[in-house]
């Protein structure tokens, strides 16, 4: 861990007044009424041990993925998921696009691992392009040749430049990894808001050929979709049979609380909530994207995740609070300064009354 930068996530509404949090990247609607009845019952039901095996929820995420239950690792978040898995998988280097969520380079320095930054290229808007594939191709034919053992860490949409990965470029990725024995682990946390066609979820790449399963890790969260980071609650699906075996035993028991436990069960249960609100997070994305390209920024990011990354003046998040509104800044991402924000997709009562504050402070 040495070495390892200190780095603030979005969300801190304790040290702040905040009226309006656009700091963190979750489903607008909020959690799902019937997470919170799940939830308060398992409050009620918490003077026992939560299921270790979670065998329920596993069987509920296994009906909707088509994965086998047992090839699932939960955890208390995707971030707790991704730290165990590449404990499990162990590698020499961890490949790393910058920028990205911190909690990669956290996790590969906690493992033991070498990071090595992918630099994303700013004039290409951020994006999984040619150049990133030919970039990351050589780094790990590289360390195949020096017999390190690699895995590339790498979110789909990323966070916080929104990009997807192309189909194309994600499967020439993931094949470069299994010609050299790579781990590709492909952080899927913010998929489920993107229009289909974007991009292809990590698991359909394997169905046509399952013997490229074993080198490719997909990891997702019950936390943006559903709008419920305070519960904690992420999975991996992992097809190497012996990384999954080390992951259990690496994985601290109980770790995923029984109130967790019976929201995601009732989330996956609830077949309306993401019909009725993802279209409108996406219409509000591109309301939001039209606005702050009006001149109220240097420039917007594009993208298609739930947020926006755009340039701005260097204060803009200090003269927000000044409104009750907490923004987020990413000075603290590498390959990113301090010009740079993020700002998450709300429902419309709050985006408007984001770009009323915001013409007024300009």
């Amino acid at each position: 861990m040495k070495n390892l930068r200190i780095h603030e996530h979005g969300g801190d509404v304790y040290r702040n007044a905040v009226t309006m949090d656009f700091s963190v990247n979750i489903n607008p609607f909020g959690m799902p009424e019937a997470c919170r009845q799940a939830a308060v019952e398992g409050v009620r039901c918490s003077e026992s041990y939560p299921n270790p095996r979670a065998q329920e929820l596993k069987s509920a995420i296994s009906v909707q993925t088509g994965v086998p239950a047992e090839q699932l690792i939960l955890g208390n978040g995707a971030a707790e998921v991704l730290m165990t898995v590449l404990r499990a998988v162990a590698p020499d280097r961890c490949l790393l696009p910058v920028p990205s969520f911190f909690e990669y380079e956290r996790a590969a320095c906690a493992c033991g691992a070498e990071p090595d930054y992918l630099p994303l290229n700013e004039e290409e808007g951020f994006s999984f392009s040619g150049n990133f594939l030919r970039t990351v191709a050589e780094k790990i034919r590289n360390s195949a040749v020096q017999g390190k053992k690699t895995a590339v860490v790498v979110g789909n949409p990323n966070n916080p430049t929104g990009r997807e990965i192309p189909e194309p470029i994600l499967r020439e990725l993931l094949e470069e990894c299994v010609r050299n024995e790579a781990t590709l682990v492909l952080d899927e946390s913010f998929l489920p808001f993107l229009a289909e066609g974007l991009t292809v979820p990590g698991v359909e790449l394997t169905e046509e050929k399952p013997e490229k399963f074993p080198k490719l890790v997909v990891i997702r969260s019950f936390t943006k979709i559903y709008a419920m980071p305070g519960l904690r609650l992420g999975y991996a699906i992992v097809g190497d049979a012996a990384v999954g075996e080390r992951a259990e035993q690496l994985i601290q028991p109980w770790n995923v609380s029984l109130p967790a436990q019976m929201a995601g069960v009732a989330a996956l249960r609830d077949e309306n909530y993401l019909k009725q609100s993802l279209p409108e997070v996406r219409r509000q994305r591109e309301w939001l994207e039209k606005e702050l390209s009006s001149g109220l920024t240097e420039k917007v990011y594009p993208g298609s995740a739930p947020f926006l990354l755009f340039r701005s003046r260097e204060d803009l998040k200090e003269r927000f609070l000044e409104h009750g509104v907490l923004i987020r800044s990413c000075a603290d991402f590498r390959g990113l300064d301090r010009n740079m924000f993020r700002i998450a997709v709300k429902r419309e009562e709050e985006n408007r009354k984001l770009i009323e504050i915001w013409r007024k402070i300009l």
